[in-house]
Order: structure tokens, then sequence, then C-alpha cells
């Protein structure tokens, strides 16, 4: 993206050097027609199509940074996956439009109940993926008692029982994103086995 913007600049100054006014006026508009599409592009390109929070490809390329950012002794983080209970039955009773609502409702909440620097992402399915950045365990707990608290109270969500499983971690100094992810992973399948609408934290 950022190449994008140089280019763009570049392209612009160049514009400037025009003489003519009217052939400047309609480069200039090509200019920012052309910004707009690349904008365009690089957003589809990131973001889930169905929920609009970001997909799993641009998620992990922002895990692996943090990670790398943390290693140099900036602030830990923590992560946290979550995944709908039952919500193969929800499909099945309800119809796949209204799964694919109640999935856009979910990423909605999620993202208006996390911090503004938070990373919200759909891992696939109903599983989404939450960084916490700066954040510790006890943090990252209160900011999860609080997701899961509007996913209950939702009036939406509520129409079709709607709860979550997770698993939350804390980043570990040795940790890779694959290391990271199945210790989540592993929180989630406990909190599963374990009677679901539930979260387990994994040190």
């Amino acid at each position: 993206m950022k190449g994008h913007l140089h280019l763009i600049k570049r392209l612009d100054s160049k514009i400037e050097l025009v003489q003519d006014e009217k052939l400047k006026g309609k480069m200039k508009t090509l200019l920012l027609d052309l910004n707009a599409s690349i904008s365009q592009i690089y957003l589809q390109a990131i973001t889930d199509s169905k929920t609009g929070v970001y997909n799993n490809f641009f998620f992990e390329t922002l895990l692996t940074l943090e990670i790398e950012k943390s290693k140099r002794g900036a602030n830990k983080f923590s992560l946290l996956i979550i995944d709908l209970d039952f919500f193969k039955k929800v499909n099945d009773t309800y119809g796949h439009i209204k799964g694919d609502e109640i999935l856009k409702r979910l990423a909605t909440i999620l993202v208006k109940n996390t911090r503004k620097f938070d990373v919200v992402s759909r891992f696939g399915g109903e599983e989404f993926m939450v960084l916490f950045p700066g954040a510790d365990v006890e943090t990252a707990k209160k900011l999860t008692k609080r997701l899961k608290k509007e996913v209950k109270e939702d009036f939406f969500l509520k129409q079709y029982s709607i709860t979550f499983s997770g698993g939350l971690t804390l980043f570990k100094e040795d940790d890779t994103p694959e290391k990271i992810k199945l210790r989540v992973d592993e929180g989630l399948y406990k909190a599963k086995n374990g009677g679901r609408d539930q979260f387990i934290i994994i040190e």
C-alpha cells in the first residue's frame, strides 16, 4: 500500500509540470480515479467479503508483525480465538442466509466492543480471531468477558441463542504464528469439550 501511495505522489508531481491547465485538470481527475480504484482493490484483498472484518490471509501478516515487534522488546500481546456454539444447527434450522446475517452481526459486535487498535478477523467458517496488542492476560480476559456479555445480550443474536466458546493466550518469547495459534486452539478445544459458552486461558 505504501508503494502505491508513493507512485501516486510521483505521478502527481509530474502532472504539476504540465503547462496546459485544462489537460492538467483531466490528468488529476484520472489520477484520483486510479487512486480510488487501487484503494478499493487493496481493501477487497485484505477483508472478508461476508463480514467486513480482516480476512485470515491479512491477519496472518499482522500476527507475524506483532510477534516480531514483541520479540524486539515492545509490549506483549494476547490472542483470542472464538467459535460460535452449535452454529451448524443454526444454519440447518434457519438457513445459510440467516447464518450469514448472524456472522455479520457478530463481527460488528466484536469490532464495536474491542479497542480501536485491536485486530478482528474471520479465521474461517464461524471462527474469529482477535489480536489484543499490549494486553496482558488479565486485560484480555476483561475484554473477552465484555464480548461474551455483548453477544449474549444482543437483541438479534438472542433470538437464535447465540453463544461462543474461546481460547485465550499471552505471547511467549519463543512464539511463532503456528505455536501461539496452537495454544488458542487448545483453549478452544477445552472450552468446547467442557460444556461450551466459555473461554479457556492457556498459559
